[in-house]
């Protein structure tokens, strides 16, 4: 699979980071970077040594005929809407960091794009798996809750 890491700093610079240490190779790889601040991540040098194709927007990565099966847009909470859009228009699924958007008509025309592309948008949150998360699904979908 190959990821294309939408900014590379702050919460960013850890899911580059555990592409990098923690995915297999054969698994995944990184595409390239778009991230207008890009040389001020302390994961610059490594990106550098790659030579992955780095973009200040979205839409040139793609339009330098670059591609990407999975988009992680981990950028400013205003960005996550349009940059997850631009990707889902050119073919990338979308992991978004949350929150997903700032309102309702943003979220509402990121699932329509979504619906079009026939692309997944998930929403990467850390507890998502935590077992006390877990358990409340299993209880709110067993109807305990109400």
């Amino acid at each position: 699979m190959r990821v294309l890491m939408v900014a590379i700093g702050g919460y960013g610079y850890h899911y580059l980071r555990t592409l990098l240490d923690e995915v297999p190779a054969e698994r995944a790889i990184l595409a390239g970077v778009v991230d207008p601040f890009a040389r001020d991540s302390p994961a610059w040098p490594t990106v550098e040594t790659l030579g992955v194709p780095v973009c200040e927007t979205v839409a040139r990565f793609y339009d330098a005929g670059n591609r990407a099966d999975l988009a992680v847009v981990a950028s400013p909470i205003h960005m996550h809407v349009p940059q997850s859009i631009a990707a889902l228009e050119r073919g990338s699924a979308v992991l978004c960091d949350k929150p997903l958007a700032a309102t309702i008509q943003e979220t509402r025309a990121l699932a329509a794009a979504r619906d079009r592309a026939r692309r997944f948008v998930l929403v990467g949150y850390q507890w998502s798996f935590s077992a006390a998360i877990q358990s409340l699904k299993r209880d709110l979908c067993a109807g305990v809750l109400g």
